[in-house]
C-alpha cells in the first residue's frame, strides 16, 4: 500500500507540547496512509519516555544531545516512503480541515511543491495573532535587519505586511513559507537530501523553498485554514546566547551557500559587530538578573 504522508516532528524538552502535537496529528491524519516519526534530541524532561509509552506507533529515534532542527530532521527524511512530507513543529497543533485542504491543492497542482496555510499564535483572547507566515527571499539587506541593532525596526514593517496580507482571499504563490508547518513534495524532498549542509535551526525554509523553485516547482500560501502554533517553546529551554549564535552559524551557512561569495565577505563585518553586540546585550541582562 502506497504511504500518502510522512510525518516529521524533533522534540527537545518540550514533553507536553509534543503529546498535544502528536494527538492533533493522529487525529487529523487517521483516515490516511501515513508514518510518523519523531526524533528526539536529547531531552531531559521524559519526552523520549512519554512518546515510547504513549504512541507506540509513533517511530521514535532518540539522539544523545540536541543536534538541532535541520540534522535531526535530515535523519528521519532518508526512512520516509510517504507521497508528500508533513513537518509539524513540536508545539505546533494540526487539524483535519487543514491537512485535507493542503493535500488536496497538491494533488490538484502538480507544479506546487510545497504548500501550508496560516499559522495562529493563540487566540485573541490570548493577545495572539494571524500568521501570514511567507515572505520574501533574503537578500543581504534583508539579512542585516534582523541583526542587532537594525532588527528593533523590524516588527514595525512586519506589522504592517501582516494587515495587507488579510486582504488575501484565495491560494497565493509566494516565495518562502515557514517550516513550522509544511507540507512538501516527498520524491523531491528525499532527492535534495532535505535542508542544506550546515544549517541547523534557522533559514531552513528560506533554503528548501529556494532549491525547490530551482527545481521548477511553485510555493503556495493556502489561506483558508489554519493550525495553531505555541512558537518557540523549544529555544526558549536555551539561553538567549547560545540560541543566538546559533543563528548566526546558519546565516552565514545560508548566506555562503545562497547568495554567493561576495555578499557572504560583505556580511562578515557586519556579523562580527552583531556577535559583539550579542554578547553585549547578554552581559547586561546577565548583570541585570544578580542585581535583583
Amino acid at each position: 500500500m502506497t504511504t500518502t504522508l510522512s510525518v516529521l516532528l524533533v522534540s527537545y524538552n518540550t514533553k507536553e507540547e509534543t503529546a498535544r502535537s502528536l494527538d492533533s496529528i493522529l487525529y487529523s491524519t487517521s483516515d490516511m496512509t501515513r508514518e510518523i516519526m519523531v526524533t528526539d534530541n536529547g531531552s531531559s524532561d521524559g519526552s523520549a519516555g512519554m512518546i515510547e509509552h504513549a504512541y507506540p506507533d509513533v517511530i521514535l529515534r532518540k539522539n544523545k544531545s540536541n543536534r538541532y532542527f535541520a540534522p535531526a530532521l535530515n535523519e528521519m527524511l532518508k526512512d520516509t516512503h510517504g507521497k508528500y512530507v508533513m513537518l509539524v513543529n513540536s508545539d505546533l497543533y494540526v487539524n483535519e480541515q487543514a491537512v485535507i485542504k493542503i493535500i488536496e491543492y497538491l494533488d490538484d497542482n502538480s507544479e506546487c511543491g510545497i504548500a501550508s496555510c496560516r499559522i495562529d499564535h493563540g487566540s485573541a483572547e490570548e493577545g495572539g495573532y494571524a500568521g501570514y507566515n511567507f515572505w520574501r527571499i533574503p537578500t543581504l539587506g534583508s539579512i542585516c535587519s534582523k541583526l542587532y541593532p537594525f532588527k528593533f525596526f523590524r516588527d514595525r514593517l512586519r506589522s504592517k505586511s501582516n494587515e495587507a496580507s488579510k486582504e488575501i482571499k484565495g491560494p497565493l504563490e509566494v516565495e518562502v513559507i515557514s517550516d513550522a508547518f509544511m507540507v512538501l513534495r516527498g520524491e523531491p524532498f528525499r532527492e535534495m537530501k532535505g535542508f542544506s549542509e550546515g544549517l541547523r535551526l534557522y533559514y531552513t525554509e528560506d533554503d528548501i523553498c529556494i532549491r525547490f523553485r530551482k527545481q521548477g516547482f511553485k510555493v503556495y500560501f493556502i489561506p483558508s485554514v489554519s493550525v495553531r502554533h505555541d512558537s518557540g517553546s523549544s529555544t526558549r529551554k536555551h539561553s538567549f546566547l547560545k540560541t543566538s549564535m546559533v543563528g548566526v552559524g546558519d546565516i552565514l551557512a545560508f548566506s555562503r551557500k545562497h547568495l554567493g561569495l561576495v555578499q557572504y565577505l560583505a556580511l562578515l563585518p557586519i556579523m562580527l559587530f552583531h556577535c559583539c553586540a550579542l554578547i553585549m546585550y547578554a552581559l547586561v541582562k546577565k548583570s541585570r538578573r544578580h542585581g535583583k
